[in-house]
């Protein structure tokens, strides 16, 4: 290599007065006498320096990368001296996406979804839809842990964007460092009564009581009984009512989702299962801003 070759001295001689071109014309600038340790930057370092860097200006890709440490290369730490290792940008990119997928908690919901973005959702370009979008990302973007509690929920016929909506949401919100839990509603009821016999109930509704922010996708559409109604989901929303925003995304205006919620399965009483559902939207209404999605079905029409 260039600087084996060309000092191939002593240790100082390699860190300090090299080729001008060489690794060490930085360090020069800062300290016209030699110092350091020989173990932080002699000639092996510095042969690694070159050849690393060599590599990464043919980057073959991270799952590929040659360095010694995948994903990192060498630079000058002006501290030591020394040479440290960083990561790359194809390695700083992957990281943030592990911290981004450690922050979106989910329950049953699709990849697809869990990994929309508002980037995408602009680029569809539908006029009808902009609407929603913006309300969407104005929520994003003014959230403040603690002090937002009004919610959103999304309504509107299927097939347009909403759970998208709903994931691009969880996305962005990630990013700014929110911790957000996205759960499919239907799986969600259906799984939690077989939940009981492996006592993992409360652990579940715990999750969705302490989430910053809780988007509960497709709400309406699962078979409530008397118990996930009353036992389940009324505790959940008023734990969080006043204290946590909740997202919901409904093909039900809230007039008829409060319907729903009435006529579960064996009610017995039909006045009492209009009063507990009053109850729910009570923890629902007064904490949501109401957006209708409307645009193209993109289930039917495609991209």
């Amino acid at each position: 290599y260039l600087y084996r070759k060309k000092w191939g001295g002593t240790y100082f001689k390699c860190e300090l007065y090299g080729d001008s071109n060489g690794p060490g014309t930085d360090f020069r600038k800062k300290w016209p006498r030699p110092i350091g340790r020989p173990d932080y930057f002699g000639p092996i370092k510095l042969e690694q320096y070159a050849r690393e860097r060599d590599n990464c200006q043919n980057c073959p890709g991270l799952e590929r990368c040659p360095n010694q440490i995948p994903g990192y290369f060498p630079v000058l730490d002006e501290k030591l001296p020394a040479l440290t290792n960083v990561p790359c940008s194809e390695k700083q990119a992957e990281m943030k996406r592990s911290e981004l997928s450690a922050r979106i908690k989910s329950q049953y919901i699709k990849p697809h979804i869990l990994n929309s973005t508002f980037k995408q959702l602009i680029e569809e370009g539908d006029p009808e839809r902009k609407p929603a979008l913006l309300a969407a990302m104005k929520f994003c973007e003014n959230f403040e842990a603690g002090k937002t509690y009004r919610g959103l929920y999304l309504y509107g016929p299927m097939g347009r964007g909403k759970s998208c909506l709903a994931g691009a949401m969880a996305n962005r919100l990630a990013q700014r460092g929110v911790d957000v839990l996205m759960v499919y509603v239907p799986d969600f009821i259906r799984e939690i009564k077989d939940a009981i016999k492996t006592n993992e109930v409360e652990e579940k509704v715990a999750a969705m009581r302490e989430a910053t922010v809780l988007i509960l996708d497709d709400i309406g559409a699962e078979q409530l009984g008397t118990w996930t109604r009353d036992e389940i989901l009324g505790p959940i929303l008023q734990e969080r009512m006043e204290a946590r925003p909740t997202v919901y995304t409904s093909n039900l205006t809230l007039q008829q989702l409060e319907s729903h919620l009435a006529n579960v399965a064996k009610e017995k009483d039909k006045a009492i299962g209009a009063l507990n559902a009053e109850r729910i939207m009570e923890r629902i209404e007064p904490f949501v801003d109401v957006v209708q999605v409307l645009g193209r079905n993109w289930r039917r029409e495609g991209k």
